[in-house]
């Protein structure tokens, strides 16, 4: 009699376990959903934010292709006097 209300005990005792593992797992799961929707986001953003810097930096060497930049003299910067 008391070896079974000891492996009764011991079985419960496991059913708890298992039952706060798998309630911590899903938890975890949660959280990383929750991470993972917030990266895609941010890495939308970056990335919409580097196609834009791309385009002003393809326009300023599109921009200096047609019109040279000043050249400084190779002696040095002009003296007024």
């Amino acid at each position: 009699m008391y070896v079974i209300l000891a492996l009764v005990v011991l079985l419960a005792a496991g059913l708890f376990f298992l039952a706060a593992r798998a309630s911590l797992a899903v938890k975890e799961g949660r959280r990383r959903r929750g991470m993972a929707a917030r990266l895609a986001a941010v890495a939308v953003q970056a990335e919409e934010t580097h196609r834009q810097r791309q385009e002003v930096a393809e326009s300023g060497a599109a921009l200096t292709a047609l019109i040279p930049a000043i050249q400084q003299a190779k002696e040095g910067p002009r003296r007024v006097a």
